[in-house]
């Protein structure tokens, strides 16, 4: 039996000017029984990465929207929904012909980046050379400054990582000239004038994206103070800043629009299960989870492979007072001196593939009123979490699967599960496009597929890969039926 379903993909696209957040300059629509200049689109977001990329192109008739629409014009896409899935940044607008017997054959191409590209490019230049042309500090004033007003936050408590995101925006948009700098709370002198740099493109952010657009995990507050030199005497962005704390693999950092339109910069620890004093920390059932199903299903591709295994986990805090080679060599010949083991060691795989150690280090320092016992209970933790996150990638499927775009508006985003052939997968990056006439798809690239318990805990490899009918069986109905989804223009 044939189940047919018809559908028609009605993408739109809003084009704004910076200055004028609420009304379209133009509006490239697909929707049925109207006559559309948008011939196709695509867009990704990524765990990886914060800019992201999109793309569309347009009829290239007689028309001049090549010469209206202009870099730096903001882009919405519509997929279906009254909200945007999508909002960019145009960087790029290409034009091409192609000479036949039937005429003149244009097409023309815009691209560019997501909105959040525009502050992950956010530049601050203290090349001293050019200080005096862009009134800016130097970057020994703007170091200090920085460290004063960290310090303040962290004081009496950790520092909330979102604390730290919001103090270094705020005080790098002072620095670069566009909002008032308040003074410590020593009354420091700020000295230097700032100047006008950047002020279109925060003018685009504070017009697309408000002032509140980060959106943190669970993990709330960074596990060591810090105090470091942030700024370097050359081309700073604020993306530079933040990973100088919250680096990768530990922290993701990321951009996506939420379901409610808004674009959002997510800034979280790993949001993967683990255990730690005998109690389940169960990120990974907190998040979102969609069930893929056969009728969605294009293909897939999944691998199981052990190109990337890790045998012994090492969490090293820089600023500490030994160095990372003098607490491994303490800890394999004198224990004792150590409260807590902080080399962690998987004994079973040790014996299959040998030392294969991912070491992460992580900026802090030591300070004078906090006992080393301090230090190394954090690094014991920090390790025992690697362990728990990357312990078992041999044995978690990797790949991308492609699936039909309903254009629900509870699409699959990136930093979220699938549930698929029994299984449930990490979403790494989503990339949806369309085109005029065809289907509209969404590739998914997955990660850490694998049996998971309650507690969202990896378990085991998935056991029925490879058998007949899987992409059938796990569907949650009884049925044989195959299902035709067809797109009508």
């Amino acid at each position: 039996m044939m189940i047919t379903i018809h559908k028609s993909p009605q993408p739109k696209i809003e084009i704004f000017d910076y200055n004028a957040p609420t009304v379209p300059a133009f509006t490239l629509s697909a929707q049925t029984h109207e006559y559309t200049q948008l011939l196709s689109y695509s867009f990704t977001e990524s765990t990886m990465d914060l800019k992201g990329r999109f793309q569309f192109s347009i009829a290239g008739g007689d028309n001049n929207l090549f010469n209206e629409i202009q870099p730096l014009q903001i882009v919405k896409i519509y997929e279906g929904a009254n909200t945007p899935v999508f909002i960019g940044v145009i960087a790029n607008k290409d034009l091409s012909c192609t000479m036949s017997q039937g005429g003149v054959q244009r097409q023309i191409n815009f691209s560019g980046m997501s909105i959040t590209g525009l502050i992950a490019n956010f530049q601050l230049i203290l090349d001293i050379k050019f200080l005096s042309l862009t009134q800016i500090m130097s970057a020994e004033t703007i170091n200090k400054d920085m460290v004063l007003r960290i310090n303040e936050l962290q004081t009496k408590e950790p520092l909330k990582i979102k604390k730290f995101l919001e103090l270094t925006w705020d005080t790098y948009l002072g620095y670069v000239g566009v909002r008032y700098l308040k003074p410590t709370a020593d009354k420091a002198p700020v000295k230097g004038k700032a100047g006008e740099s950047n002020k279109i493109v925060y003018d685009i952010i504070k017009n697309f994206m408000g002032n509140d657009f980060f959106e943190v995990g669970e993990a709330e507050s960074i596990p060591v103070p810090i105090a470091n030199t942030f700024f370097n005497q050359g081309i700073n962005t604020v993306q530079q800043i933040w990973q100088t704390i919250l680096a990768p693999p530990v922290y993701e950092m990321f951009s996506r629009v939420n379901e409610k339109g808004k674009t959002k910069i997510v800034v979280r620890e790993l949001p993967f299960s683990f255990r730690e004093n005998g109690i389940v920390h169960n990120r990974w059932g907190k998040l979102p989870i969609r069930k893929i199903k056969s009728p969605h299903l294009v293909d897939y591709s999944l691998r199981l492979s052990i190109d990337e295994v890790y045998t012994t986990f090492f969490a090293y805090i820089e600023g500490s007072s030994l160095s990372a080679d003098q607490y491994i060599v303490i800890e394999q010949t004198d224990g004792d001196k150590i409260e807590k083991k902080i080399l962690q060691v998987d004994e079973k795989k040790l014996k299959t593939y040998g030392m294969k150690m991912l070491q992460v280090a992580f900026r802090g320092y030591k300070k004078q009123t906090e006992k080393t016992e301090t230090i190394t209970n954090a690094m014991h933790k920090l390790s025992l979490r690697l362990r728990s996150w990357f312990g078992r990638l041999d044995e978690m499927y990797t790949g991308s699967i492609r699936i039909i775009n309903d254009f629900s508006e509870k699409q699959i985003r990136c930093g979220e599960r699938v549930s698929f052939l029994g299984g449930e997968f990490y979403v790494r990056s989503c990339d949806h496009s369309w085109s005029y006439g065809g289907t509209p798809t969404i590739s998914l690239q997955v990660i850490r597929g694998g049996k998971y318990n309650k507690g969202g805990e990896f378990v085991k490899v998935m056991p029925e890969m490879g058998t007949s009918n899987i992409e059938l069986k796990f569907d949650g109905e009884e049925t044989n039926s195959l299902v035709d989804i067809s797109w009508a223009r």
